[in-house]
This record gives structure tokens, C-alpha cells and sequence, in this order.
């Protein structure tokens, strides 16, 4: 056993050498990236209450209402893909495992 194993109050091994530490500014960009998908996801439950969606009239030939989520949902799978690239892509670069 180690002596790191005995002791609970010492210091573990440091920083792997090979992967690069975040920076404060890149770790805040990678949480706000996390709230992108909210915007057509929010979009999409208030479709309802928005009268100038939720009333009987016709955009591009088809209901209000059609439009609109559709429009909604083609924005999320950007939205899910950015997030996605942006939380994984820079742990690739660094040499970390994905889980």
C-alpha cells in the first residue's frame, strides 16, 4: 500500500504531465455552451402559449404551429452536435479518455 493510500490527508500524485489543465475562461465557455440546446427546447414547450404562433393562419402554406416546431427541432440537432464537439473535442486534443 502507499503512502498516499494510508494517509487520507496528504496530497495525491499531481496533475498528469500530459494533459493540460483548463483555463478558468475555457471551462466557463464549455458551461455556457451546455445551455444552447435550452433555446430550441424552450422554444418548443412555449409554441403553445405564443399567439402569433398557436392561431389559425398559414406560414409557407402549411399551420403556424407545423412551422414552428419543425423550425425548432432541425435547430436542436445543431444545438446537441455543438455542445457535443465543444465538450469532447478540446478532452481529444488533450489526450483525455472519453466516457
Amino acid at each position: 500500500m502507499s503512502a498516499a493510500a494510508e494517509d487520507p490527508g496528504s496530497p495525491g500524485p499531481g496533475p498528469d504531465p500530459g494533459v493540460a489543465p483548463a483555463s478558468a475562461s475555457a471551462s466557463a465557455g464549455r458551461r455556457t455552451l451546455l445551455l444552447l440546446p435550452a433555446i430550441p427546447a424552450l422554444a418548443l414547450l412555449a409554441s403553445v402559449w405564443l399567439p402569433f404562433v398557436n392561431a389559425e393562419r398559414l406560414w409557407f402554406g402549411m399551420p403556424s404551429l407545423y412551422v414552428w416546431i419543425c423550425a425548432w427541432v432541425l435547430a436542436l440537432t445543431p444545438a446537441l452536435a455543438a455542445v457535443e464537439w465543444g465538450l469532447w473535442r478540446p478532452r481529444e486534443r488533450a489526450g483525455g479518455e472519453r466516457r
